[in-house]
């Protein structure tokens, strides 16, 4: 009887636990809100990166000056992964700093914080 109140705590301890950091885990993606347009500028040089889809992962577009680059993104713990439609796919470290400003660090984004491009577009409710 003993064993069998132990393994009913244990299951009831690890299902609070997945259950709490999956909505922590909704709720960070939902204050990350990636969806949109982010601009990065030091001096003369400048980029976008324009991300839809999902709260974890979509399609994204990356503008600079000389280029434009198509792919898709993955938003993964500490980590986004940008997999173009030409080339290898790789990682940079992603940090939300606060609303609308976000750090992308990783090969050829060295250090970068994005902020998020404003927009004159009000969002309008759908009737259900």
């Amino acid at each position: 009887m003993n064993l069998l109140f132990f393994i009913a705590v244990v299951a009831l301890g690890a299902y609070v636990f997945v259950r709490r950091s999956r909505d922590a885990r909704r709720r960070w993606l939902e204050r990350v809100h990636l969806q949109g347009s982010w601009e990065w500028h030091s001096g003369a040089a400048a980029s976008s990166i324009d991300f839809t889809g999902g709260p974890a992962e979509g399609e994204y577009v990356e503008t600079t000056a000389t280029s434009r680059q198509r792919g898709r993104w993955t938003l993964h713990g500490g980590s986004v992964r940008f997999a173009p439609e030409q080339g290898t796919p790789f990682e940079c470290r992603f940090r939300l700093f606060e609303d609308g400003s976000i750090g992308i660090d990783g090969a050829g984004r060295e250090r970068r914080v994005y902020t998020r491009r404003a927009s004159n577009v009000v969002p309008l409710r759908s009737r259900q």
